[in-house]
């Protein structure tokens, strides 16, 4: 076991990195050990929950008034939008996500390693691996987990995505669970 004096090397050839860090720290569900690309990516998820702080607020108590940090929670959601060597998706997609990224505080990335961290993750448009949408092989790879829930909007425009979040706003719905405006649902 790991501890804060001991230093192991560890060598994942043998079992793999995931294999290989849930022997070292222990099978834990707070452990979200994510491999992507062949293990040339690893990350360790530490927590049940990502939190952002706001700093330290004022709160009155019936004694006195004490400092103290907020935290809002974040869901465990990720909007994950499409990039590809190109350059990232139209601006206007993410300048429509803002005000649903500032109302549920979700948090946001291009990048799959950040998405694999996430227990709920809304990609943004269409499954063909380019600016315009996340690739069916990437999505594949994170529905490929029991914890993790996968939801696509399909969106070839910024109005379609403002449309589809600004009705979630409404509702109070962060995270659905099933595809918006993909062709099957709509035809």
């Amino acid at each position: 076991m790991w501890g804060f004096h001991t230093i192991e090397n560890l060598n994942p050839n043998h079992e793999g990195y995931e294999q290989t860090i849930k022997n070292h720290l222990g099978d834990f569900p707070l452990w979200r050990v994510v491999t992507w690309n062949q293990g040339h990516w690893l990350k360790i998820r530490v927590g049940s929950e990502w939190l952002y702080t706001q700093g330290p607020i004022i709160k009155e108590t019936a004694d006195a008034e004490v400092e103290i940090e907020k935290y809002v929670e974040d869901g465990d959601h990720m909007l994950f939008f499409p990039m590809d060597q190109e350059g990232l998706c139209p601006r206007a997609w993410f300048e429509a996500a803002w005000s649903f990224i500032e109302h549920f505080r979700s948090n946001f990335c291009f990048y799959p390693q950040e998405a694999f961290m996430y227990k709920t993750i809304t990609l943004i448009g269409r499954p063909v691996g380019t600016r315009y949408g996340i690739a069916q092989e990437i999505e594949d790879a994170l529905r490929d987990s029991n914890w993790r829930q996968v939801e696509r909007i399909w969106c070839t425009s910024a109005d379609d995505l403002r449309r589809v979040l600004q009705r979630r706003i409404e509702e109070g719905t962060r995270f659905r669970g099933r595809d918006e405006l993909s062709p099957q649902a709509d035809g």
